[in-house]
């Protein structure tokens, strides 16, 4: 902004008047405030995000699963964008979120969690732009409409895409999934190595925690997920990932039957107490393990009635 003095026109005597000084308004460009306020606060809008996020999905925060990662690397190249590209962010932006959504796919994230890490997003570069501009011009709250709606709709094409050619690709397995969905028992596979690969939609009901936490995980991810879940024996003592009847039966190559475990879940509080059992899956004429598969079942009713039989007992 800058003033400018113009010369007015002279009366008969020969003076000459000046007009007041003319205000002049340079035009708010919304691409480069939003680039500044997004390149300036790029980890706070990453450490933000990933906070949101995690909240709402209630991931667990563990070394061997970093959720900053991704999300430091979408808001540096949205900053790249802003700032190279100008008004060509809004059309090349959604190209970079088309390979985040197959990204999210392969780590079994819901088509919801995509669209929730999209809306968190739109709410932290909210939060973060109206702290650092004390303001939020409407030219930019359209533009912040338009870059996360956009990205946001090329995300969940190319993740519905993926998800088609799976199906097809994997009908058989599709089918399978389907019948272990509608199972009471909640299944883990384990492979050699401790490392677990597959878990069954039954096992986040019972325990209260997305699937998708448990494939991958390691001793590591594995004591968070313990301790997010307030597991403890029948004892009352903390149970540990080396109590796992799965990690027992890959040690000592053998079934393990009947292991108790109480959880409280994180989604309502309630407290169950489920019936683990493991059996090691040896690979064909080989002594060596492919793995393990293990087994949860939901006993609280079962031991609430035990108990309630052995008091009426001791009454008698």
């Amino acid at each position: 902004m800058h003033w400018r003095a113009t010369r007015g026109g002279a009366d008969r005597k020969g003076r000459v008047h000046v007009r007041p000084a003319v205000f002049l308004r340079r035009r708010f460009d919304p691409v480069s405030a939003l680039a500044t306020v997004v390149v300036e606060e790029r980890e706070r809008i990453a450490r933000l995000w990933a906070k949101l996020l995690r909240a709402e999905l209630r991931e667990v925060e563990v070394r061997t699963r970093d959720l900053r990662a991704p999300l430091a690397e979408l808001v540096s190249e949205l900053g790249r964008l802003l700032t190279d590209r100008g008004e060509d962010a809004v059309r090349l932006w959604p190209e970079i979120l088309r390979a985040h959504g197959v990204a999210r796919y392969d780590v079994r994230f819901d088509a919801d969690d995509l669209a929730r890490e999209m809306k968190a997003l739109h709410k932290v570069l909210i939060r973060v732009y109206v702290r650092r501009r004390e303001t939020l011009e409407p030219e930019v709250a359209d533009l912040l409409v338009d870059l996360v709606g956009e990205g946001s709709a090329a995300a969940q094409g190319a993740y519905a895409r993926v998800l088609r050619t799976e199906e097809v690709r994997l009908r058989e397995t599709g089918i399978m999934e389907s019948l272990l969905r509608h199972v009471d028992v909640g299944i883990l596979l384990a492979e050699e190595d401790g490392r677990l690969s597959y878990a069954t939609p039954p096992v986040a009901r019972l325990t209260g925690l997305p699937a998708r936490l448990f494939v991958g995980a390691g001793s590591d991810a594995l004591r968070a997920i313990l301790l997010q879940l307030n597991a403890r024996h029948l004892s009352g003592e903390p149970f540990r990932a080396a109590d796992l009847p799965y990690a027992r039966a890959l040690k000592e190559r053998r079934e393990i039957h009947g292991v108790g475990m109480m959880i409280q879940r994180p989604t309502d509080g309630r407290e169950l107490i489920l019936e683990l059992t493991a059996l090691p899956v040896p690979e064909e004429n080989s002594e060596k393990l492919f793995g393990a598969v293990q087994t949860l079942v939901d006993r609280t009713e079962t031991t609430q009635k035990t108990r309630e039989l052995g008091l009426a007992y001791e009454q008698l």
